[in-house]
């Protein structure tokens, strides 16, 4: 994939971290005040969602770079899903932490904690399964020879045929073998395959 398709790719990634961030604490808001988990909330205690809307828009603020430095943006095939997945914890636990030193010294964010654990849990599900349906839509396009690079690979020995074969056996990646060079002209007469 070019670096013009991927940054259109890290764009519709952040747009949907926003989307997904916010859907999360709403969320976070629903299992702490309507179904009341762990600890159930007093009438007297009781605060709407939209007191919330500061609290969530600063997360996402937080959140956001705190992905970026976590490598979120950066292109898929480089990262194993579950070194996103523990990307996304990292990033999401250090915003939450962040969040609720804010909440001490400007109690008026939020008046419950508790909405911060579940929104950490619940944002973090989210996009970890927003990463997995990337991954599986890039990697069904790729299949299909959208957003592929073209690959020389250097070596027609063990070595070469090894990752000529890997390559072939995962289109998922992306990549598509156009020849070999070798710098042993009697390897270059060996026959590797259909290439």
């Amino acid at each position: 994939m070019s670096n013009r398709h991927w940054r259109l790719v890290s764009i519709a990634l952040v747009l949907s971290d926003i989307v997904l961030i916010n859907l999360g604490f709403i969320l976070a808001y629903w299992v702490r005040y309507e179904l009341q988990l762990l600890r159930p909330v007093e009438e007297a205690h009781f605060v709407p969602y939209t007191a919330y809307l500061p609290a969530a828009a600063l997360l996402t603020l937080i959140l956001l770079p705190a992905y970026w430095l976590e490598g979120m943006y950066s292109p898929v095939r480089r990262t194993a899903w579950f070194d996103q997945v523990y990307g996304i914890f990292n990033g999401t636990t250090s915003g939450t932490v962040i969040m609720i030193v804010l909440n001490y010294i400007y109690p008026p964010l939020s008046k419950s904690r508790l909405i911060f654990l579940y929104a950490t849990v619940l944002i973090v599900i989210l996009l970890s399964i927003s990463r997995l349906v990337l991954r599986a839509v890039l990697g069904y396009l790729r299949k299909r020879g959208i957003g592929v690079n073209k690959v020389l690979i250097v070596g027609a020995g063990k070595v070469g045929r090894t990752v000529m074969r890997n390559i072939v056996a995962r289109p998922s990646l992306g990549y598509q073998i156009v020849g070999f060079v070798d710098d042993n002209p009697d390897k270059g007469r060996t026959d590797i395959g259909r290439f």
